[in-house]
């Protein structure tokens, strides 16, 4: 990978554009779904819309603290696309189910969560290798540490099963 260059406001924003798009991955699962199968998926999604909440804190703190209007350009379109689109598709088309395969049952459900959730750490990992201040590493230890709190609760879960 190449040495990131990226700021704490942008690695947030592609954090939560992760979240997001996990949530709204677990959310359209559940549409097609029924019983606990359908209720790991809302809970699933709840996480998820909880784990970028709490992005949203760190970035919201960090704004605080940085001069006026210093995030304007995350919101330009541009951006905002080419933000997207190192995102769109990173984690959930990454991982070795296909979608209709991880809402078939309960187990695949939670394997497929468990996978993205380590595929998450991964590129949080290669982001954190290769980035060259300090303040971008702590924020991203941070963001690993969560993440891999995410994938343990995936895994208690699979082992209960």
């Amino acid at each position: 990978m190449e040495k990131a260059n990226f700021n704490e406001l942008e690695l947030l924003t592609i954090a939560m554009a992760l979240e997001d798009q996990g949530m709204k991955f677990y959310q359209n699962g559940a549409k097609n779904t029924e019983g606990q199968l359908r209720q790991f998926l809302l809970d699933a999604a709840q996480q998820e819309k909880e784990h970028k909440e709490v992005f949203q804190g760190f970035y919201d703190n960090i704004v605080k603290n940085k001069p006026q209007n210093e995030d304007d350009y995350l919101f330009d379109p541009e951006v905002a696309s080419y933000l997207k689109a190192l995102t769109e598709k990173a984690v959930f088309d990454r991982t070795p189910f296909d979608s209709e395969e991880a809402f078939k049952d309960l187990k695949g459900s939670v394997s497929y969560a468990l996978k993205s959730e380590e595929l998450t750490v991964d590129i949080y990992s290669k982001l954190y290798e290769s980035a060259k201040r300090q303040d971008v590493k702590d924020l991203l230890k941070k963001l690993i540490k969560e993440e891999k709190g995410h994938a343990k609760y995936f895994e208690k879960i699979l082992k209960s099963l």
